[in-house]
């Protein structure tokens, strides 16, 4: 198994992630980039514009729903707070959820 490691930038939690390689997490970075019309590095930003910020919701979802993935292990991925992380996957909306799920199927299972 791949074993990466995360660390958030602003509390400097440190996580080792095995089930979910960085790989896996950039190529759904990327598809959200393409379906919402945004570069992956601002999904990765600080951006709170509200196409950014949806994209980044689906990309939480989808790690959330589809990968079973942590929210502290998704927040140190992306750099942010669990809590916010909790927001994010509560706010998505659910058929831009289902959307990327689906364009990301042929690498999640």
């Amino acid at each position: 198994m791949n074993d990466a490691i995360c660390v958030c930038r602003r509390c400097g939690y440190e996580n080792v992630l095995s089930s979910v390689t960085d790989d896996v997490i950039y190529r759904i970075v990327k598809k959200a980039g393409s379906l919402f019309l945004v570069d992956a590095d601002m999904i990765l930003s600080r951006s709170q514009r509200q196409r950014v910020v949806a994209a980044r919701q689906a990309v939480c979802a989808v790690l959330r729903n589809d990968l079973a993935m942590p929210y502290t292990d998704i927040g140190a991925t992306l750099g942010r707070d669990h809590t916010t992380i909790i927001h994010a996957v509560r706010r998505c909306d659910p058929d831009m959820m289902v959307r990327l799920s689906d364009a990301c199927a042929e690498f999640l299972s």
